[in-house]
């Protein structure tokens, strides 16, 4: 063989093996890259971490305050409400972070914590014990309906680990919390029907039935035998088309069909909150729904209903449409100074209001109840 020859196969051998290595490198970078994209986008296979779930409510925060609609349209037709992404966005509401994420005019009424924990300790001294339940956002339980690229499996870590952190400093001060985060999580497993709402800001007919169930075991672990019921109810299926806040909120005809558990006492009629029961669930819009009618989109199904039917008695009511904060407690301060004995006859307060408003309520003030009159004095405001 020629030496021309022989060293022009050389270089020709030399040169494939080159561009073969070249290509194994180029593939390997460009499927690494894919895997960080993926890892960045939510895989199925790499679920939101916290600070990634955080930093894209970040983004979509910024996006609403720019269109001002309010409303932050999801996957299928699912709409979040604006103000909950911006609560979640935030990260820590308390202590000293609360005057940079509170929105209330005056900054001393923008940290959660003094509040809670004086309501807590007012009632207590009145005999009176406080689970705190609030309501979690809807993109916490179902961040797949926001981003179509996110999956959620019964393993991931959750995605409010702020609000369990802000719950573990409430519980070392003795204050009862019914973290409803893992117990919707679990629910939704095995869900038929969603938790939530697709059109509304507000929980659905099952995610409601799911927290009475939840509260009515907390409340008999509570009060023992004072919980047993007594008080023959009939319950019913029924479904209920509506258009909700959100698809309200954006100006467009969009409704859903949900069902609902209806309650009613042994002869049909509609169950009344009884002022003379030892549970008082005091709430924000969450009390409403399904209860009040009207916007509120159904009678007989609300959050009243259900527990009153998990334990077995109507229970008792204070409910308002605007924040579950303060305005709630307010009402409760006004009930006291019109019927001084009205604390005297309750045993648990259930407070429920949406997680949200820990950071976009108009302020936590210091509410003073007043003192039962059956406790050696008269009220005072």
């Amino acid at each position: 063989m020629k030496r021309g020859v022989l060293f022009q196969r050389i270089w020709v051998d030399q040169r494939g093996m080159f561009f073969r290595r070249l290509c194994c490198f180029v593939w390997l970078v460009f499927g690494w890259m894919g895997v960080v994209s993926e890892a960045m986008a939510g895989d199925p296979n790499l679920p939101l971490s916290p600070a990634q779930f955080r930093e894209r409510c970040r983004s979509l925060s910024g996006q609403v305050q720019t269109e001002r609609s309010g409303v932050v349209p999801g996957v299928d037709g699912w709409l979040f409400l604006g103000k909950e992404i911006d609560h979640i966005a935030k990260g820590p509401f308390w202590g000293p972070d609360a005057k940079a994420t509170g929105t209330a005019s005056n900054e001393a009424w923008r940290d959660p914590m003094p509040a809670i924990r004086d309501f807590a300790e007012q009632l207590k001294k009145s005999g009176v014990h406080l689970i705190l339940m609030p309501v979690p956002p809807k993109a916490v339980v179902y961040p797949d309906r926001l981003w179509k690229d996110v999956r959620v499996n019964a393993k991931q870590e959750r995605l409010d680990a702020v609000h369990a952190e802000f719950y573990s400093l409430l519980r070392k001060d003795g204050i009862d919390i019914l973290d409803l985060t893992p117990i919707l999580l679990a629910s939704r497993q095995e869900e038929d029907e969603p938790l939530y709402c697709q059109t509304d800001s507000h929980w659905s007919g099952r995610g409601i039935q799911t927290a009475a169930g939840a509260a009515a075991t907390r409340i008999r672990e509570r009060l023992g035998e004072a919980a047993k019921g007594i008080v023959p109810m009939k319950t019913a299926e029924s479904r209920v088309t509506f258009s909700g806040d959100l698809a309200r909120l954006l100006g467009t005809a969009e409704s859903e069909t949900r069902v609902l558990r209806m309650v009613s006492d042994a002869s049909g009629k509609k169950l009344a909150p009884d002022e003379r029961s030892n549970v008082l669930i005091l709430a924000d819009s969450h009390g409403l729904v399904f209860h009040a009618g009207g916007d509120m989109h159904a009678e007989g199904a609300g959050l009243f209903e259900q527990l009153s039917f998990e334990l077995g008695y109507p229970v008792d009511l204070i409910a308002v449409r605007g924040s579950g904060a303060t305005p709630a407690r307010i009402n409760l301060m006004r009930k006291i100074q019109r019927d001084p004995a009205y604390l005297q006859r309750k045993k648990v307060v259930l407070w429920c209001f949406s997680a949200r408003e820990f950071t976009e309520s108009d302020g936590w003030r210091i509410v003073p109840l007043g003192q039962a009159a059956g406790a050696g004095g008269k009220s005072r405001p």
